[in-house]
Formats: structure tokens, C-alpha cells, sequence
């Protein structure tokens, strides 16, 4: 996993700096209080660009080093000068509009539709009054027309909806991102490079354990406030974190449906989820419960699970040890012992070939 940008906005605002983007790689929006509402969708932003076009600001192709600019995000693979350097993507007018993809400068710049030189004191007759309110229609008609499209747009939008506290948001590389807060919002908002290692929901995930995802974005929040680069580590870990709630209700999801078009196969999976970790546990006994043959009971879960039964059996152990890793003090042979292995040295072979990274290793990483 690569993190490309990683920003935290602890609230204050009553409206996103970026209301609509295209990214990437995937984003991810996980609001921690408020409220806002969202719409991802293909096809042309509202300015004309195409689908696939990014601001350097929101990401940019860096590789090797880590910067915090000026407003606080975190840009892996890049120094703060740089970040700070980045032109600014949105400018505000004297009389407050916000302009997106020009500077302040240039928006203060612009000529108005009744002013100018040319048009100062009392000359210029009837003639130009009346062009000056044919301008002025026109623009407001342009501008009707430009927010109908965008309503419609949103409306047609495959995923849509709000968000809020417990809930993240997941927009797919090349798509477009819009969001509006309905409430002032503090959020973390995330760019992951693109990776074929990832097959992320797109739209709005609801995460059940909100007591895990609470600790992990206080940690982030925490980290964020420091204003450090040293700690881009931990941030990826926490990032990961959040990743790995995402698939948890992504396993949820996808057994719940299992369970409905093969409820044979959901009882053997949670005969194996109770009994992988036995000592005595066999498939032979599992296939047996579920009244077929050791080759009836693996062609059909593997059709409907998409992997064998000591597949399934091993990743049921390999996640229990990994959680007594973490959260005990157990000793390697303590865990193997839990986890329905022999001895530590075989269970170390299982766990760093399936997981890519040993025992030890793992421990002291996900240790926060």
C-alpha cells in the first residue's frame, strides 16, 4: 500500500476547501464528527475536464520522500518546500466568491459585468445599460443551466448519499468526488496509489466496529497534530487499519450473501471458524457433519467461497493469531499452541509464507 496524501481538518469549516475532484488513485473521505453529503460518479467535470484529470495539488506522482505543507497535509514523497510551492488550485474574490482552478489574484483581476474603465462615469447611454442587462441574463441563464447539470448529474450519480461518523467514503481512481458538508465536519481525507493489491467497495462502507475506528482516527488525529514528517509510518499503519475494517465488512457483505445461495457451505465455514483452531480439527470430520465426502465438501466450497477448505481453516487460524500477537504477550509457542499448530517453528513457516512477514516482525509493527 502507498499513501500518496494524507490531510486531517479537526472542523472550523462549514464547507470543503475542494467540493469537487477527480483523483488518482482511490480517495477516501472517513468524516469523525458532522455531517456531509456526497455524489461519485464517471464523466466531465463541471469545469469541462476530463474524468481523468487530477490536481498536482491533491496527489501528484511523487516516490521518495514526505512533506507537511502549510495547511497541514501530509504528502508522502515529497518535501514541505514542495508541497507549499504547489500552485493553489481555487482563489477568492474581494466580494467573496470562490473561483476554483484560478488564483486570488486573477479572480480580483477579472473584469465585473458593470465595470471597467470603459464603462466608468456617466457615459455609454441606453445602449450600453441595456447590453450591460443582456450580459448580466445571459450569465445567470448559463449559470441556472450549469446547476441543473450539476443536480442532475448528482442525482444520476451510481453512488450517492451521507455520510457521518462511523461511515467512509470510497471513490475509485479516475471518477469524480463531490461533497458537501450539511454540518461543519472534521474529517481525514486519503489518496492511496493505485495498487492491484486493492479491491475496495466504491461508495459509503458502514463499519460496525466504531469503537476500533474511533481509537484509529484519534491516533491519526493525534500524529497529524504534531506536525511532524517522522511519523509517516505510523500514519500508513493507521491507514492500514482502516483499510482492514473495510474488508472485514467486506467479508461480512459477501458471507451474508454466501449464506443465502449456499446455506450448506455457510454452516461448514462456521463449523471451521469454531473448530479450525482445535487440536483434533480435520475437514474429514466438517465433511462428515455436513453429510458428503471430503471431495464433495471442497469442489463446493471452493465454488462458493472461492477458496479450498484448508484455506479457509488456515486464514480462520492465521487471524486469531494475528490478533494474539498484538493484543498478549504470549509467547510464539503459546500462540501456535492456540491456534491449533504443533510447534512455533511450523506455525512461523505458515504464518510468514501467507502473510509476508514473520511472527516477530508482525508484532512489533502492529504495536502502536
Amino acid at each position: 500500500m502507498e499513501v500518496k496524501t494524507y490531510y486531517y481538518n479537526a472542523g472550523g469549516m462549514t464547507q470543503f476547501r475542494y467540493p469537487e475532484d477527480t483523483y488518482a488513485g482511490w480517495a477516501i473521505l472517513v468524516p469523525q464528527s458532522g455531517r456531509f453529503s456526497f455524489a461519485i460518479h464517471e464523466g466531465a467535470k463541471v469545469d469541462g475536464t476530463a474524468s481523468g484529470s487530477w490536481r498536482a495539488g491533491a496527489g501528484g506522482s511523487e516516490t521518495a520522500r514526505a512533506g507537511v505543507g502549510g495547511d497541514g497535509t501530509v504528502r508522502f514523497g515529497v518535501s514541505a518546500a514542495e508541497v507549499n510551492s504547489e500552485p493553489t488550485a481555487s482563489g477568492v474574490g474581494g466580494d467573496g466568491t470562490v473561483r476554483f482552478g484560478v488564483s486570488a489574484a486573477e479572480v480580483n483581476s477579472e473584469p465585473t459585468a458593470s465595470g471597467g474603465p470603459e464603462n466608468s462615469g456617466t457615459g455609454g447611454g441606453t445602449e450600453r445599460i441595456e447590453a450591460d442587462v443582456a450580459e448580466v441574463r445571459s450569465e445567470f441563464a448559463g449559470r441556472a443551466g450549469a446547476v441543473k447539470a450539476v443536480t442532475d448529474e448528482t442525482r444520476a450519480a451510481p453512488y450517492n448519499g451521507e455520510a457521518a461518523f462511523g461511515e467512509l467514503v470510497l471513490c475509485p481512481p479516475g471518477f469524480v468526488l463531490k461533497r458537501s458538508m450539511l454540518e461543519p465536519t472534521s474529517f481525514h481525507f486519503i489518496e492511496l496509489a493505485v495498487s492491484d493489491e486493492f479491491a475496495l467497495p466504491p461508495g459509503k462502507v458502514r463499519i460496525r466496529d466504531v469503537q476500533r475506528l474511533g481509537s484509529t482516527c484519534s491516533y491519526l488525529a493525534r500524529l497529524r497534530a504534531e506536525q511532524s514528517c517522522d511519523y509517516q509510518e505510523e500514519i500508513a499503519h493507521l491507514i492500514r487499519d482502516l483499510l482492514y475494517l473495510v474488508r472485514l465488512e467486506q467479508a461480512s457483505a459477501a458471507a451474508s450473501r454466501r449464506a443465502t445461495t449456499e446455506p450448506l457451505m455457510h454452516h461448514a465455514a462456521a463449523l471451521m471458524e469454531r473448530g479450525a483452531c482445535e487440536p483434533d480439527f480435520s475437514l474429514q470430520r466438517i465433511a462428515v457433519q455436513c453429510g458428503l465426502r471430503a471431495s464433495q465438501l471442497s469442489t463446493r466450497f471452493q465454488a462458493a467461497y472461492g477458496l479450498s477448505p484448508i484455506r479457509y481453516a488456515t486464514s480462520v487460524r492465521l487471524a486469531k493469531a494475528a490478533k494474539l500477537l498484538v493484543e498478549t504477550d504470549l509467547t510464539l509457542d503459546d500462540v501456535a499452541e492456540r491456534c491449533g499448530y504443533q510447534n512455533a517453528f511450523y506455525f512461523s513457516r505458515v504464518f510468514s509464507k501467507q502473510m509476508n512477514i514473520s511472527p516477530s516482525l508482525f508484532r512489533r509493527a502492529n504495536r502502536v
